[in-house]
């Protein structure tokens, strides 16, 4: 299943919420793009005057299957979508946790991982 847009619903530390819609250039199932045009919402309606509190970003418009859809030479979508299907699966093997994003496991206190001065991942404990 694809999404044709995305919805993103923010709170500030007011706790004064928004909520924008935008169309995505093709439907997709790809998180990657998802994120990107949710980022590319927030950036072009939000200008950062009180901190956030709360971001939820919603895929909207739902089709069931792909129609005919006209992408470029160089688009990756079928091995981005392999690749996500191949990151759904272990994680409904071994836990949600079981693989993430670097980002996320640098930014987030996660106690089970630690960068090392090299910047190589270290499991703590299994």
């Amino acid at each position: 299943m694809s999404a044709c847009a995305v919805s993103l619903h923010i709170k500030d530390k007011d706790f004064c919420s928004r909520s924008m819609q935008a169309p995505l250039p093709h439907p997709s199932s790809v998180s990657d793009d998802l994120y990107y045009a949710a980022l590319e919402l927030l950036k072009q309606n939000y200008h950062w005057e009180k901190p956030l509190r709360a971001i939820s970003l919603t895929a909207i418009l739902p089709q069931e299957k792909m129609d005919f859809v006209q992408l470029s030479l160089f688009d990756n979508t079928k091995q981005k979508m392999a690749a996500e299907l191949a990151v759904d699966e272990i994680r409904a093997r071994f836990g949600k946790s079981a693989i993430q994003k670097a980002i996320t496991l640098q930014q987030s206190e996660n106690p089970s991982f630690k960068i090392d001065e090299h910047c190589s991942l270290k499991a703590e404990k299994y």
